[in-house]
């Protein structure tokens, strides 16, 4: 008797293709939340003279915008981990 003749290879195989969509969306979410987070603190961190500073409401605003943003990719991370 082989691994494949209790299929338990193929269902194997047929449990991660059902998983497919959700890891692929989540990936593309995380892509997504990675490239704002990054254009944030480009944003935040550029004082090239050109645009004011950020006052301290905006600057709280995008410190827990980042801190929303880095719990949600903790918790993508922890996930694909597990």
């Amino acid at each position: 008797m082989s691994p494949e003749d209790t299929e338990i290879p193929q269902l194997q195989e047929h449990a991660k293709k059902l998983t497919e969509v959700g890891r692929s969306r989540d990936c593309r979410r995380f892509l997504n939340d990675l490239d704002q987070l990054v254009s944030s603190m480009l944003i935040w961190s550029t004082d090239d003279g050109t645009r004011s500073t950020l006052t301290d409401v905006e600057k709280r605003r995008e410190e827990t915008h980042l801190k929303r943003l880095l719990n949600g990719l903790e918790k993508v991370v922890g996930a694909s981990c597990r």
